[in-house]
């Protein structure tokens, strides 16, 4: 262990179930999942339920994926990992806390610049899509970095409450970073924190932006393919993109989501453009959640993108 980063406990399930790393500096694997439970909250949210068991739920909801890992999926026409040799570990949480947030960003910023330092893919579960912004910022060592970024809101405030780095932000600081380049906005939709202003800068700043409905009207395999190379890819998949019926648990949701299919589609194509050097799977809330549909539906949709991964080049040296 790390005084960066809490294990899983040997009586808690991994992701999947993959071996666990205690410490970063020793990471040796091609993909790294770490937990982020902790990021900053506005004031106004403080008496609403967390976000913070949302990594220890997708873990729960991942286990059949450890079970069946070898065996073949019907919808990729083989295993998961395309019976690559693939390595996969579990590092844990980001230690955190509640009242932190400067600190929760710190650290997280910290953990994913170490992950890509050793060469691996950071994929950060839980906590709310603020977590975005640290992430990026831990992707400095790559330059040009693409962001593809499914949400139903804009991201791109200022401020709010006075907080510059909170969920509904991270896209705009992502526009100040140097390292990070061209974002596509996928499944934007409904009423969120955004002002005119921020579309039309957000516009200005050469996001591309496609609306849910464009997606149902136009077909997801469609949108897909109109994706431009990339060279290096960050993936921020916020829960509220999905149709309320399969996350129920999101942190801001609203009608008109896309479908299991549609986002899985986009994701495959987003594997395709270019090489996945982090994603983020954020904003749901467990316990508004009790049948445990939206981490059950996070997890397939890692594992969804995870397996295109593995049948891109990006791993063709394995």
């Amino acid at each position: 262990m790390t005084s960066l980063t809490v294990p899983v406990p040997d009586s808690k399930p991994t992701f999947a179930g993959i071996d666990r790393c205690d410490d970063l500096h020793a990471l040796d694997a091609e993909i790294a999942i770490i937990g982020v439970p902790y990021g900053v909250v506005y004031p106004s949210y403080t008496d609403r339920p967390p976000f913070s068991e949302g990594a220890s739920a997708i873990r729960e909801h991942s286990g059949k994926f450890g079970k069946f890992r070898d065996h073949y999926d019907a919808d990729l026409g083989g295993t998961i990992l395309n019976d690559r040799p693939i390595r996969m570990v579990d590092c844990g949480d980001v230690d955190g806390s509640a009242d932190d947030g400067p600190g929760n960003h710190a650290r997280i910023e910290e953990a994913v610049r170490l992950i890509r330092s050793r060469g691996a893919v950071a994929i950060t579960i839980g906590g709310n899509d603020s977590n975005s912004t640290p992430v990026m910022r831990g992707l400095d060592a790559s330059s040009d970095v693409s962001l593809v970024h499914f949400d139903a809101h804009l991201d791109f405030r200022d401020e709010v409450e006075g907080l510059r780095n909170g969920w509904s932000s991270s896209i705009r600081r992502a526009s100040e970073m140097d390292h990070m380049g061209h974002a596509i906005q996928m499944g934007l939709r409904g009423l969120g924190s955004a002002r005119p202003d921020d579309y039309r800068d957000a516009l200005a700043n050469g996001n591309t932006l496609i609306k849910a409905r464009e997606i149902y009207d136009r077909g997801s395999r469609e949108i897909g393919e109109t994706l431009p190379a990339m060279k290096d890819i960050y993936v921020a998949f916020d829960a509220d993109v999905m149709d309320l019926g399969i996350a129920p648990g999101a942190g801001a949701p609203s009608f008109g989501g896309l479908t299991y299919w549609q986002a899985t589609d986009l994701l495959q194509a987003t594997a395709q453009r270019g090489n996945i050097i982090a994603a983020n799977f954020s904003s749901f809330v467990p316990g508004l959640d009790p049948r445990g549909l939206t981490p059950m539906l996070m997890a397939q949709l890692m594992i969804n993108m995870i397996a295109a991964m593995a049948r891109s080049a990006q791993f063709a040296h394995i």
